[in-house]
């Protein structure tokens, strides 16, 4: 790649970091060493990493963490919300863009380019997305995020659902091994609704013991050896419970915690 090529610099002083850029996509182009004072010590020398981003069809991979996506994400922050009359767009253009309420760059995000020229006129949106090419944004890419979160969280709360159906149906399976078919002395209930799930001296079915599976963490009945059998059945099953929950949360916690914004951001 050329020089002319670089559309971003960074000058790098560590080389945990350099090695976290070069890993990310960036060229190291220059190394040299200068006067770096410490606070509270005198001038020392320190070796300097020059490295390049030349990659033009994407924006640069910050290393997670780095002074400089930090600083690339205070820029964005403070980007997007300036008001629409802080962005050099015309007059005209912003008092049409207040008038159907929306005053930010934030609010332009959550605006797709067609609703726009549905809104604005085809010469107003094409001006607005003249400057959001200038300013590496797109219109309505809070709202493609937004989708696409929505998407994700589907997808894993269906993939939820059908896992804990595949614990529930093995515990079931479990449970039969040892009931299924027979009667015992005692009633088993369902402590957090007060349902009797399993009738003392009925014959027990697949269906009663699925509802048991189901209430397993909420299973109550009076102490005898068939309950320490069917809590120890249980018991095996509760980690298997509580790892997928633990995992399920982990997931919801990433989409939560603004990932999306984040994507658009680099947009």
């Amino acid at each position: 790649m050329e020089l002319e090529d670089t559309s971003r610099i960074e000058d790098v002083l560590d080389v945990r970091e350099v090695n976290e850029y070069l890993s990310s996509g960036w060229i190291l182009i220059q190394c040299y060493v200068g006067g770096h004072r410490e606070q509270g010590t005198t001038a020392a020398q320190q070796p300097h990493f020059i490295l390049a981003w030349q990659h033009k069809d994407r924006d640069p991979d910050y290393p997670v963490g780095s002074a400089a996506e930090q600083r690339h994400q205070e820029m964005y922050e403070k980007l997007i919300a300036l008001g629409t009359g802080e962005i050099e767009l015309s007059a005209g253009t912003v008092s049409a863009l207040q008038s159907r309420g929306i005053y930010t760059v934030t609010d332009l995000l959550k605006t797709s380019e067609s609703k726009c020229i549905e809104l604005l006129g085809a010469r107003r949106a094409k001006e607005i997305a003249a400057k959001f090419d200038e300013l590496n944004l797109s219109l309505g890419s809070f709202f493609a995020d937004e989708s696409a979160e929505a998407g994700t969280s589907k997808v894993i709360k269906e993939d939820y659902a059908r896992r804990k159906n595949e614990l529930h149906e093995q515990l079931t399976d479990a449970l039969s091994s040892i009931l299924l078919g027979e009667k015992i002395p005692l009633d088993v209930v369902n402590a957090q609704t007060g349902e009797i799930i399993i009738p003392a001296n009925l014959k027990i079915t697949r269906t009663r013991l699925r509802k048991l599976a189901r209430a397993y963490d909420h299973v109550e009945s009076d102490p005898s050896p068939i309950r320490n059998k069917i809590r120890e059945i249980i018991g095996e099953f509760e980690p298997k419970f509580a790892e997928l929950d633990l995992e399920h949360e982990r997931q919801i916690d990433k989409i939560e915690t603004g990932e999306a914004f984040q994507k658009a951001g680099e947009k």
